[in-house]
C-alpha cells in the first residue's frame, strides 16, 4: 500500500513518468532535463515553479514563449524523444487554446546546417492530468559531430483561457 502511494506521488510530480512511458518497454535514458533547467525566452510570460521545476504561463499572461534545453554529452544513441506536461482543457470544441510542442534540433560542428529530428506536440489533443507524449527520432547522417538542443514552445491564446500548459521535462531515450 505504501509503495503504491509513493509511486502515485512520484508520478504526479513527474519523477517516474519517463521510467514507464510504455508498459512493456525498458527505457535506457541518454539525456533528461526538467523544465526549470532550460533557458526561457519570453520571461515576462513565464512562471518557473521553484518547488517542482515546472514552467507554465504566469498569471494573466497569454501568447507564446520558448525554452531552449541544451543536450549535453550523449553516449548512447537515442531512438525516441519524450515530453512530459499538463495541458488540461487545451483543446475545446476542436479549438487549440493551449498547447506544448517540443522539437529536437541539431547543428553540425563544421557547417551551419541543421535539422529537426523529431517534433512532439499536444496540438489537437484533448488531455487531462499528467501526460507523456513521445516520438521516434529521425537521424539523417551521423549522431556525433553536432550540437543538440530541445526547443519547447508553450502557447496560450488568452489570459482568461481555461487552460495553462505546464512543461515538466524532456527525455531522450532508447
Amino acid at each position: 500500500m505504501i509503495k503504491k502511494a509513493l509511486m502515485a506521488v512520484l508520478a504526479s510530480f513527474g519523477l517516474i513518468a519517463a521510467a514507464t512511458p510504455h508498459a512493456n518497454a525498458t527505457i535506457q535514458e541518454t539525456w533528461t532535463s526538467i523544465a526549470a533547467a532550460c533557458t526561457v525566452q519570453g520571461e515576462q510570460l513565464a512562471y518557473v515553479n521553484p518547488i517542482y521545476g515546472t514552467v507554465s504561463f504566469a498569471a494573466n499572461e497569454a501568447g507564446d514563449f520558448y525554452l531552449t534545453c541544451p543536450v549535453g554529452s550523449i553516449n548512447l544513441i537515442p531512438t525516441r524523444m519524450g515530453l512530459t506536461f499538463y495541458n488540461d482543457n487545451g483543446t475545446i470544441g476542436g479549438v487549440n487554446h493551449c498547447f506544448v510542442t517540443a522539437v529536437l534540433q541539431r547543428a553540425s560542428f563544421q557547417i551551419e546546417t541543421g535539422a529537426d529530428l523529431v517534433t512532439v506536440s499536444s496540438v489537437g489533443s484533448q488531455t487531462a492530468g499528467h501526460q507523456f507524449f513521445d516520438g521516434p527520432i529521425n537521424y539523417q547522417g551521423q549522431l556525433f559531430g553536432s550540437y543538440y538542443w530541445v526547443t519547447v514552445q508553450l502557447h496560450r491564446d488568452s489570459a482568461t483561457a481555461a487552460c495553462n500548459p505546464v512543461f515538466v521535462g524532456a527525455i531522450l531515450y532508447k
